[in-house]
């Protein structure tokens, strides 16, 4: 009858399991699968060059990653994407960053359970949903030059998860994706130390006391010290041990406590003159009261593992980053996220265990904080929208150029933002291409041809919209632009003044030349 039932619970426990991956793969591609066609943006015609560029050997005996990272397993990924399938690299990569974040989801919740003790399947599922929505993860999920961070985080959890079952087995297998972690960005030689952290502090009891744990915890805590002695090696004494100035080192904090807390970081206004304060005091409270109720209810753990997980996982980019970076690139906590999803789920399903009145507040909690990361995502999304629209008809329309043309944009925009921001500190918005990239590096990414681009920025003409914008290029002057403008074979010109993105064709040459040079041959 035991075995009976046992079997019966197994089956009923993977049922849940797959219903709840095939939710959270439902969700996951229904908010970010209409993105899967987008071409190279951001930062990925840079990588594309650096994966092009770089040979096998190299990718893993030096710093390639485009501008000196060490990230071999990434760039393995994108140079094998790009030598099968070519045109089509750029949605397997999408396609696979997407999917990891619907199994990072996943794991985050998996974990939960083994972290907690007794944690319910109800929490976990929340756990696994909060990871899914965090709204600073659109730029990891989105963009292909992103996918480290999921990459990362998939190795990482995947590694905890099996080294939390305190199996010999279990802790073994965890070294191998552990290891993979500290190729695939620098931020993955954390790994070992996050998998000791959820590995020690399982359940509600301290397990180092277990011989196999501590010899496996021992070994989890010195990869990270091997991992960055390769790096050293790799980009000499001067580079590695560039320091930060210690203000920057604040900022960063408080860029990074944003998340750690969020939803509730957004109540304090965005550019308020107290709002440095007020955010270190919301921090301190809230974590505060989370480790108290924590220790009353016997889960402290689940605090000190979420709360270490966080802080360990945004620690590199903490001390080696500059805050102008740092405040551009909320991908930096995609990795992190899973701790914070844990302590959340965690105070929700203490409210749960409380009374009718908790289980009240609880289901408002749930509420909020959906509505909340919802929301935000939704004006992320539709900003990821209006510009994929304007870059996918870009492209239409200089394919029709003959390559070697000379091409001018007008009033190109650069990046798309939220019209108010609703968190304290950073930028909430989307990168479409940078000046650092430039449009012609964006066209030869996605067309394999080169055009000679000239961006423009016409101030004249430049309106409110609906989302703020940035322009490339700059204004030389009207006599400068009628100059540029002569010698182009074709002009563009982004139209702000309509509900979407609008990019005009002012003039074209292509038809006249053609023919003379037809009649010259």
């Amino acid at each position: 009858m035991n075995t009976v039932r046992q079997e019966s619970h197994r089956v009923r426990s993977l049922g849940f399991r797959l219903a709840t991956l095939l939710l959270l793969g439902g969700l996951g591609w229904g908010l970010f699968g209409p993105f899967l066609s987008l071409p190279y943006l951001f930062d990925d015609p840079v990588v594309l060059r650096a994966a092009r560029d770089a040979r096998w050997a190299e990718i893993w005996t030096s710093l390639r990653w485009p501008v000196g990272y060490y990230r071999p397993l990434g760039l393995t990924l994108w140079k094998a994407a790009d030598l099968l399938w070519r045109e089509g690299a750029v949605f397997a990569l999408r396609g696979l960053g997407l999917t990891l974040h619907i199994f990072n989801a996943a794991l985050v919740g998996l974990l939960y359970r083994h972290i907690s003790g007794s944690g319910s399947r109800w929490a976990a599922l929340l756990a696994a949903f909060w990871f899914l929505l965090f709204p600073f993860s659109l730029q990891a999920v989105i963009y292909p030059s992103a996918l480290i961070h999921p990459l990362v985080a998939f190795l990482a959890l995947l590694g905890a998860l099996l080294a939390s079952t305190h199996t010999l087995r279990g802790m073994v297998g965890a070294l191998f994706p552990v290891v993979l972690a500290s190729f695939a960005a620098e931020h993955g030689v954390m790994a070992g130390w996050l998998v000791c952290l959820a590995t020690v502090l399982s359940g509600k009891r301290l397990v180092a006391t277990d011989s196999r744990v501590r010899i496996c915890a021992w070994i989890y805590g010195m990869l990270p010290m091997a991992s960055l002695a390769l790096w050293v090696s790799l980009a000499g004494p001067g580079k590695a041990m560039r320091g930060l100035p210690v203000a920057d080192w604040g900022r960063n904090a408080l860029y990074f406590l944003q998340g750690l807390i969020t939803p509730l970081s957004q109540a304090i206004p965005a550019g308020w003159p107290a709002g440095s304060a007020a955010l270190a005091l919301l921090g301190l409270i809230v974590l505060g009261a989370l480790a108290f109720v924590f220790y009353q209810s016997g889960y402290i753990s689940v605090w000190v593992v979420g709360v270490g997980w966080y802080g360990l996982a945004v620690l590199p980019a903490l001390l080696t980053r500059p805050f102008v970076y740092v405040m551009d690139g909320p991908r930096l906590m995609y990795l992190g996220a899973a701790g914070a999803a844990w302590i959340w789920a965690e105070g929700i399903q203490w409210l749960a265990r409380r009374p009718s009145w908790g289980r009240i507040l609880a289901a408002v909690g749930i509420g909020a904080v959906a509505l909340a990361h919802g929301a935000f995502l939704k004006d992320m999304l539709e900003q990821m929208k209006a510009g994929g629209a304007l870059v996918r008809e870009t492209l239409r329309q200089v394919r029709e150029v003959p390559p070697g043309s000379t091409l001018v944009f007008i009033n190109y925009p650069s990046w798309l933002a939220s019209s108010s921001e609703r968190y304290p500190f950073g930028h909430e918005g989307i990168p479409l291409i940078p000046d650092y990239v430039g449009i012609g590096a964006f066209l030869h990414a996605n067309l394999g041809e080169s055009w000679e681009v000239l961006p423009l920025s016409f101030p004249d003409v430049l309106q409110p919209w609906r989302f703020r914008y940035g322009t490339l290029g700059s204004w030389p002057g009207w006599e400068g632009m009628a100059e540029i403008v002569q010698r182009a074979d074709a002009v563009f010109r982004v139209d702000y003044r309509r509900t979407h993105l609008k990019i005009l064709q002012a003039m074209r040459k292509q038809a006249r030349r053609t023919k003379a040079r037809k009649v010259a041959s």
